[in-house]
């Protein structure tokens, strides 16, 4: 009746973390072994979630933002090692559990940790974390829990960070994944204050990245590097890319009625005047 995944009891009232991250952190105890490791695969963990892989990485940069965790990247296309990290809300008690405790209390940095220091800190709070999840009397059940609503920001937020991944295997971004929580709201700000569309969006982060390269992409990908880069270059990248055209179609002698056409078409897309992407 009792067997599931349980959060526990320190982290059930932090206000800082969504429902949703909270599961995903109870979930990722349950695949802990005895060093306080893991590594179940993104769909794995969403399919036990019961949401999309978008929203489960969402979920994983919360959790790394707020310091609960940290994950280890092995390379393209492996797992990820999520190791769980010794924080100080686990001694504050319910009642003082508040925003201004969050800021105080989640400094612990394991970045330059060794293999061995990670073993120490790991291994004792694994105890700690089983001894919770025993005590502790959530149960958890579809339906109980609203989940944290995927947004269109969350979505362009998490496929720009996939996009620069690929583009360059050797990015940092593979081996120390960004949180995204600043992207996605850099993003939202795109559509909500500068009247940017998620398809407009979606379609400079594919031509930023792309594998056919020319001028202007090869340029600017390695300088959008965050959501706040790609909403404040977003312009100056769509001019280039309409003076790129039309220089490039009058060096070809392209002036035939399609090629015309396909330049008004981009532009018309990048401009707002209508929502089909190239």
């Amino acid at each position: 009746m009792f067997n599931g995944s349980f959060i526990p009891e320190w982290l059930m009232p932090r206000k800082e973390i969504s429902p949703g991250g909270k599961l995903c952190y109870s979930r990722l105890a349950r695949y802990a072994g005895k060093d306080g490791k893991c590594n179940p695969k993104i769909g794995t963990l969403a399919k036990a979630l019961g949401v999309s892989d978008r929203q489960c990485s969402s979920y994983l940069s919360e959790l790394k933002e707020y310091n609960l965790i940290k994950a280890e990247r092995l390379g393209l296309g492996k797992a990820n090692i999520y190791l769980f990290i010794q924080h100080k809300w686990m001694g504050i008690g319910v009642q003082d559990a508040s925003d201004q405790d969050m800021k105080d209390t989640a400094t612990l940095e394991v970045q330059d940790a060794s293999d061995q220091d990670m073993k120490d800190t790991a291994t004792p709070y694994n105890k700690d974390l089983r001894e919770s999840v025993e005590e502790s009397q959530f149960k958890e059940s579809n339906g109980s829990i609203e989940p944290h609503v995927e947004t269109e920001g969350s979505i362009l937020a998490n496929r720009l960070q996939e996009a620069i991944c690929t583009w360059d295997e050797t990015h940092k971004y593979n081996h120390n994944p960004p949180a995204l929580t600043s992207w996605e709201k850099e993003i939202d700000k795109s559509m909500r204050l500068d009247g940017r569309t998620q398809e407009q969006l979606q379609w400079m982060i594919e031509y930023l990245f792309r594998t056919k390269r020319d001028k202007v992409n090869s340029f600017w990908a390695p300088n959008i590097q965050s959501g706040k880069k790609l909403r404040d270059k977003f312009d100056q990248i769509k001019n280039q890319i309409k003076s790129e055209q039309k220089i490039k179609a009058q060096k070809n002698g392209r002036t035939f009625e399609g090629a015309a056409h396909k330049i008004r078409e981009t532009e018309a897309f990048l401009d707002g005047y209508y929502s089909e992407s190239e």
